[in-house]
């Protein structure tokens, strides 16, 4: 990704892609940095749920609330559902303790190919297999799915005979 922004340095689409691999390998602040440059030259939807999802595995609450309503504005989706979305997240980070949400709130706003990773960050350990499960389902090459092996948002359900049969499904072994 480095050699691909070397080569083409104006790309907005290998940047976007450097910052998600970067969140991939755990580069939190290089990711948010490439990110947050991108950011201020344009609004690219694709990099904002990106980085959504990746404040999201690094557990940069107060960087995932703010980037989930840009993204909401941007794409014009409900903004209050995202607001509503923001007070969960935030709930599960001061109280920690599970934390369920409503479907309703989940189609308001259409986070349905983030839905594992939003179940994930709200310690809801049925709710992310059943994204997962239907992820898996859906046949739509999840990055929920694709990086079940190294996403730290599955740390807590590692060791759950469910995560270890679809982590098998999906051909991790």
């Amino acid at each position: 990704a480095r050699l691909a922004v070397s080569i083409d340095p104006l790309s907005p689409l290998m940047r976007i892609n450097l910052s998600y691999i970067l969140m991939d390998a755990e580069a939190w602040d290089e990711a948010l940095n490439v990110s947050n440059a991108l950011m201020s030259e344009g609004i690219y939807p694709s990099l904002l749920v990106n980085t959504w999802v990746g404040m999201l595995r690094s557990a940069r609450t107060d960087v995932s609330t703010d980037i989930l309503t840009q993204w909401a504005a941007a794409t014009d989706r409900d903004t209050e559902a995202a607001a509503a979305v923001n007070a969960l997240v935030m709930r599960r980070k001061s109280e920690d303790i599970p934390v369920s949400i409503d479907h309703a709130l989940i189609d308001r706003l259409m986070i349905s190919n983030e839905l594992a990773e939003l179940q994930a960050a709200l310690g809801n350990a049925d709710a992310t297999m059943d994204a997962l499960e239907a992820a898996l389902q859906s046949g739509t090459g999840s990055s929920s799915l694709l990086s079940m092996k190294i996403n730290p948002s599955y740390d807590f359900i590692r060791d759950d005979p469910r995560f270890l049969a679809l982590m098998s499904e999906v051909g991790f072994h």
